[in-house]
């Protein structure tokens, strides 16, 4: 069986225009390896108000190319804590198991 992959991908105001992304837009793509975590990660994303175009897809859906001014981050599920991770439950991740339904 192939493993299915999840991602979390959004545009973060506050980190955009300085730094790596100095003139340009400042991306979060977060790798969740179930539907649940990427389900908790989409919700907490859309409460944070720094977030903007919060999606999501079966692959990082920002590319930086070199000539590019904006900048990507990709960060796994199993980094995260914090906010990210205020409605994760691991029981419930075992217990819903794969969902087919888009949140």
């Amino acid at each position: 069986m192939v493993e299915k992959s999840y991602y979390v991908n959004m545009t973060d105001k506050f980190m955009s225009g300085w730094g790596k992304a100095r003139n340009g837009k400042s991306h979060l793509s977060i790798h969740c390896d179930t539907w649940y975590q990427a389900k908790c990660i989409f919700d907490a994303a859309k409460k944070c108000k720094e977030m903007k175009y919060v999606m999501h897809s079966e692959k990082p859906r920002y590319r930086t190319y070199p000539k590019q001014r904006d900048h990507t981050s990709v960060w796994a599920f199993s980094q995260l804590g914090g906010h990210w991770l205020a409605n994760y439950s691991p029981e419930l991740d075992i217990e819903l198991g794969e969902q087919n339904e888009i949140f």
